[in-house]
């Protein structure tokens, strides 16, 4: 314990890493976003300023040039004015501009996030969604209105909205009512963004096409009564199964529909799927929009799309290379089994330091391109393993300490975690989204898939200390978890317990000497319900002999000289006198036969115990705790380590 102190206090010393920024080159730029569009002039967020240029993209030039962040600039029905948004003060508020530059005009002022979405028809007030409390739930955003001469803002008639236009006339306004989960591809849950119009004056509201599941964002009235929307269906949308292959089919465009109602017609053709945030002009002809990191035009009358290419040669704010102390920022680390030395992942790079005095070494080092984290440190020292995006996509990476000779060893299109050396080194298990879980062979570079869960993610892989056998929790058909163990090349695996004796468990560890397995157990469940306090579940300790034994191993009484003589030896044994260099290797055993029924709860109080760290002697287990919370009757603080 008072290594992992002084490393935890290592993590906060100061590291010096070099940060590099891309050369601002002349050509077409990319990721220019949220663009509108007005009179031949277009305007867009880039590099977190407002821009201006023509439509055919030249003569770019910055409206705003801030530190801050600036984002959804739109031009006012009139083209004078320029809304958009702003963090300068913090948090996003309302801010207008002039079309030509000046000074920007602060018009809002709440602790909340303001997000522009829209003008009145008139050019006098700017419409953006916050969350005031205003809406069906206090932390539901809906659409604001305020005045562009300041004054305080008032909610539009409204109990949910993320995106809206009004109507040529003003009288109208099409909206989404729910908030649009937009990055998801093909997303279908009850977030999916819908189409409403309101008759603002009396109040009467209208869904439209409220049969379909499909997502169908940021609505956009047209001159021609057509209301333009993005939508992603598929031909037999309702049909497709949530997970399937055919999901990966479905692609944005636009669409139009009557505003009186009808059926919708697709407007574009793009393929790739990425079309986002677009906007109409005041005069309904035309319609930008972000699509495969670029910035379109749509004639609207004739359908024809082109692509507005940028030619953007700016002086970038930051240095290009930058040195900056990195303080409180380590997001993942362990130790090397010297207890010497410590990696640690921050900002993406993988560094190994010392924990006492010595060099700052970076591990595969790149251009900080890469995300790089969980790091873990072999047993023998020799290597480290981590997840880094460097290919492309997350994969395990092994490395020796000094970075020179990095080395993928997943190939997998979904996530995996929870990485874990074998004791003897010779194997990295691992976890993926593929609910599976594998391990990697270091001598051959062969991987082996160990077991394999129905529903969610396996979790909480621990070794046996003579890497034959490898505990695991995987949850069955009522997502209760369960602790199981399995030979660590993969077999058949058992259940450590039954219903009959625990409700749920996870979070197993072998105790070093090979003897135990400790878990915890759940005995309840969380309902989540606010208004019954959110009950929470109350967790126990358990430890499990894996021969079996008549004695109770908590009962610690010498009751006979026999007894005596075996405590007396293996105290000489654990207090290091000869016995250390002498140790025989651990040789795990197994009784199958009535193993759910030698489990014993741990009398430790707390309601929930977590990080479960085995001692070297094999004699404890290190853990955090706390008691507190509706169903908590224990009480009192924990001792943070239990015997065995």
């Amino acid at each position: 314990m008072k290594r992992k102190t002084a490393v935890a206090a290592c993590l906060a010393a100061l590291i010096l890493l070099g940060l590099g920024a891309a050369h601002p080159d002349a050509a077409p730029v990319r990721l220019a976003r949220h663009p509108d569009y007005h009179a031949g002039k277009i305007t867009f967020s880039y590099l977190g300023d407002i821009w201006l240029a023509n439509e055919d993209g030249s003569a770019a030039h910055r409206l705003t040039d801030n530190r801050a962040r600036e984002v959804y600039p739109r031009f006012s029905p009139d083209g004078k004015w320029i809304a958009f948004s702003s963090n300068r003060y913090g948090n996003y508020d309302v801010f207008i501009i002039p079309a030509t530059g000046g000074a920007p005009k602060r018009l809002t002022y709440h602790t909340g996030n303001d997000e522009v979405v829209t003008w009145t028809r008139d050019s006098k007030h700017v419409i953006f969604r916050a969350a005031r409390g205003d809406g069906a739930f206090p932390s539901v955003a809906t659409l604001y209105d305020v005045s562009t001469e300041g004054g305080q803002e008032t909610p539009l008639p409204l109990d949910w909205g993320f995106w809206g236009s009004y109507s040529p006339d003003g009288k109208s306004l099409v909206f989404n009512r729910h908030p649009a989960v937009w990055s998801r591809q093909h997303y279908r849950g009850s977030y999916a963004a819908d189409l409403w119009v309101a008759d603002v004056a009396a109040r009467k509201y209208t869904k439209i096409l409220g049969d379909e599941r499909y997502n169908r964002y940021w609505p956009m009235w047209g001159a021609d009564g057509a209301i333009y929307f993005v939508a992603d269906p598929l031909p037999n949308d309702k049909d497709v199964k949530p997970g399937s292959a055919d999901v990966r089919k479905s692609v944005n465009n636009i669409y139009k529909i009557p505003a009186a109602g009808g059926q919708p017609v697709q407007v574009t053709k793009h393929t790739d799927g990425s079309l986002f945030w677009p906007s109409m002009s005041s005069d309904g002809k035309v319609i930008v929009y972000e699509d495969n990191f670029g910035i379109w035009k749509l004639d609207v009358a004739t359908g024809r799309t082109s692509e507005i290419k940028l030619d953007i040669t700016t002086d970038e704010k930051e240095n290009e290379v930058d040195v900056e102390p990195v303080s409180d920022e380590v997001n993942g680390f362990d130790i090397s089994p010297s207890g010497r030395r410590a990696v640690i992942s921050a900002r993406g790079q993988l560094l190994t330091i010392a924990t006492e005095r010595g060099d700052i070494t970076r591990v595969a080092p790149d251009n900080m391109s890469s995300r790089n984290e969980s790091p873990k440190w072999s047993p023998d020292g020799k290597h480290i393993a981590f997840v880094s995006d460097r290919s492309g996509r997350d994969e395990v990476w092994i490395s020796d300490p000094e970075g020179t000779s990095p080395k993928k060893i997943t190939n997998l299109d979904n996530e995996k975690g929870a990485l874990v050396w074998s004791p003897d080194s010779k194997a990295l298990y691992y976890t993926a989204a593929d609910k599976k879980l594998y391990s990697y062979s270091v001598a051959d570079g062969k991987t082996n898939t160990v077991a394999t869960s129905e529903l969610g993610r396996i979790g909480a892989v621990s070794i046996s200390p003579d890497s034959k056998w490898v505990a695991f929790s995987k949850q069955d058909h009522t997502l209760r978890s369960h602790v199981y163990v399995a030979p660590a090349a993969g077999g058949e695996e058992r259940h450590i317990s039954d219903d009959s004796v625990q409700y749920a468990e996870t979070n197993a560890i072998w105790t070093a000497d090979g003897r135990y397995i400790v878990f915890t157990s759940s005995e309840g469940t969380n309902n989540g319900i606010a208004s019954q306090g959110g009950l929470n579940t109350t967790m126990g300790l358990w430890v499990l002999p894996l021969r079996d034994q008549e004695r109770d191993p908590m009962n610690r009484d010498i009751d006979n000289e026999a007894e005596g003589l075996a405590a007396e030896a293996a105290a000489r044994q654990n207090t290091g006198r000869g016995g250390a260099a002498n140790a025989q290797p651990v040789d795990v055993k197994i009784d199958w036969n009535g193993i759910a029924r030698r489990t014993r709860r741990l009398t430790v109080p707390g309601t929930s115990f977590a990080s479960l760290t085995p001692s070297p002697d094999g004699h404890s287990v290190a853990f955090s705790t706390f008691s507190g919370g509706p169903g908590a009757g224990r009480g009192g603080a924990a001792d943070p380590s239990a015997g065995i």
